[in-house]
């Protein structure tokens, strides 16, 4: 009741339960809150700003919800996938439709503060990766760096090369490809933008990469890039979730073509700073880079 955000897993009726009754559901009004599956699920981390790189964990779900944040909340990882140790208590294709790409944990802004919601329970002690994903938020809060082993001594992040950003703007092209074929629209401002719009952008960065691995990039200029690569992929995955269950995303467009622009403007100022200072020729054709030199 705090901050704005349903649950998934609400339901005016219950779906048939196979296992464990007495955990399946608990009434919430004149509806019930029912807990599709138990034990392990596959989470998809969605900030890369925090997680570098890192894309899945495996965590436990006893009785947690799957979230629809509003727009004003952050989706910090998603329900992925089962795993062989997920147990169904209902049907397996009501446990999908439920859970899969669903928000797992959300951040919300409170006051002058932010709010966390957590469905799995990554305090578990058999998960020592679950555990790692809470350590890091909360140093990302408190602004300092947490140990990748906190019994080790301390090591420096990884250092992200442009092969990070290739498998961020390849994951954005999947994603804005199968978009596509949607048939939607969405008015922003006074513009009315469609799907293929968005692969505008990412076709543009994608046909220059090979020249950015050539000169193998690292440091700030490509980590934001890199990190704004990667929030594009966590809002076109939220836009095609919302899509695929006939609810409005004219918020999240919203939200990602600002990004996309910026995104691009600092993939072209990284790209021409490289080209510059490798000293490679440019030639021109009507004003426009030819084909060959890109």
């Amino acid at each position: 009741n705090l901050v704005n955000v349903k649950i998934a897993n609400l339901a005016k009726s219950l779906p048939p339960s196979l296992k464990n009754h007495d955990k399946f559901f608990v009434q919430y009004g004149c509806s019930y809150v029912f807990h599709p599956v138990r034990e392990e699920v596959r989470l998809r981390l969605e900030s890369d700003a925090l997680f570098q790189g890192e894309e899945f964990v495996k965590a436990p779900l006893f009785g947690g919800p799957a979230m629809l944040p509003s727009e004003d909340g952050t989706v910090i990882a998603s329900y992925h996938s089962f795993t062989e140790k997920t147990v169904f208590l209902t049907d397996e294709e009501i446990c999908r439709n439920t859970l899969i790409e669903k928000a797992a944990i959300v951040r919300s802004k409170l006051g002058k503060g932010c709010l966390y919601l957590f469905g799995p329970h990554l305090e578990h002690p058999l998960y020592k990766d679950a555990n790692l994903l809470v350590g890091r938020i909360i140093a990302a809060e408190k602004s300092v760096q947490l140990n990748n082993n906190i019994q080790a001594a301390s090591a420096p992040p990884p250092v992200r090369s442009s092969k990070d950003l290739r498998r961020q703007i390849s994951n954005a092209r999947i994603v804005a490809g199968s978009m596509e074929f949607m048939p939607v629209k969405w008015l922003i401002g006074c513009k009315v933008y469609e799907p293929e719009k968005i692969r505008v952008f990412l076709e543009a960065m994608w046909r220059r990469l090979r020249r950015l691995e050539r000169a193998h990039l690292s440091g700030w200029e490509l980590d934001e890039v890199i990190s704004k690569a990667a929030r594009i992929v966590s809002v076109l995955r939220r836009m095609h979730t919302a899509i695929g269950e006939g609810r409005d995303a004219t918020h999240l467009a919203a939200e990602l073509f600002p990004l996309l622009r910026e995104c691009t403007s600092s993939f072209f100022s990284l790209y021409f700073k490289t080209l510059r200072s490798t000293d490679i020729e440019i030639s021109c054709d009507r004003g426009r880079l030819s084909p060959a030199a890109l």
